[in-house]
């Protein structure tokens, strides 16, 4: 909307310019030519007028206006569902975590009340290191997704400099030019950083879920561990019983 006002506004500076011309001219014929008849440039949005002598139409720039307009916030709505997507992604995994997070608390809860003091030491010992590799991959999940909508900015903002740049021509400014080109590097460098940033997250990601994979299947072992202690014992306890009741029954003889 911008655009076509500042168009319309342009086209009625223009109407009073020629109006101011032709009235000047009629009352001094000598002394007016073309080259008194000072031409600007307007750009707005990535949008330019064409000169007089290549611009068919008012209505066709509108028009033109207006399909750019339109395609750009096509554009934006394609990459803002496409984010929105890919939150609900980041969102499902964390509640898988969590329900995972829940099953082991569960489990653990079960050793307890059947093993008594030795579960509980198992717990003590390794819920700290799995609560902190659980908090350590949920930052790791929320810094990911903060990562891809910031390269999704920049990648959008690298579109916008780039469609800038495209509609100049020979009498825009140069020194504009080179700072868009400026911009564009540093923007080029910036997004080159964060992708390098999104893959030391991902490593970090798979070596916590690797260490936490290793920590489970030692707590497994220790599981298995105690309950062949227990077995053990309990053999023990009945030979040592039976040992008991056969020195008893030979004193008896005896």
């Amino acid at each position: 909307m911008s655009s076509t006002t500042k168009t319309n506004t342009r086209v009625s500076s223009d109407s009073e310019r020629t109006d101011a011309q032709q009235t000047s001219s009629s009352r001094h014929p000598t002394q007016l030519d073309d080259s008194t008849i000072i031409r600007r440039t307007l750009v707005e949005r990535g949008l330019r007028p064409a000169s007089d002598e290549n611009r068919p139409s008012g209505h066709l720039s509108t028009a033109t206006a207006i399909t750019t307009i339109t395609k750009q916030h096509q554009d934006e709505q394609r990459e803002l569902q496409e984010l929105n997507n890919k939150f609900a992604v980041y969102l499902d995994r964390v509640h898988y975590l969590e329900n995972r997070n829940h099953k082991l608390s569960s489990e653990l809860n079960d050793l307890k009340q059947a093993w008594g003091g030795d579960a509980a030491q198992l717990q003590a010992v390794y819920n700290p290191q799995l609560q902190a590799l659980r908090e350590q991959i949920d930052n790791a999940m929320r810094d990911r997704a903060l990562q891809d909508l910031q390269l999704k900015r920049h990648e959008y903002e690298l579109w916008q400099i780039q469609q800038q740049i495209a509609t100049f021509d020979d009498y825009e400014d140069i020194n504009r030019i080179n700072h868009l080109k400026q911009e564009l590097d540093n923007t080029h460098l910036e997004l080159e950083q964060l992708r390098n940033q999104f893959d030391q997250r991902l490593g970090d990601l798979t070596r916590h879920r690797s260490i936490m994979d290793d920590l489970l299947k030692e707590l497994e072992g220790l599981k298995n561990e105690l309950d062949n202690q227990q077995l053990e014992r309990i053999v023990i306890e009945n030979e040592l019983q039976t040992l008991r009741e056969h020195a008893a029954f030979q004193d008896a003889i005896h």
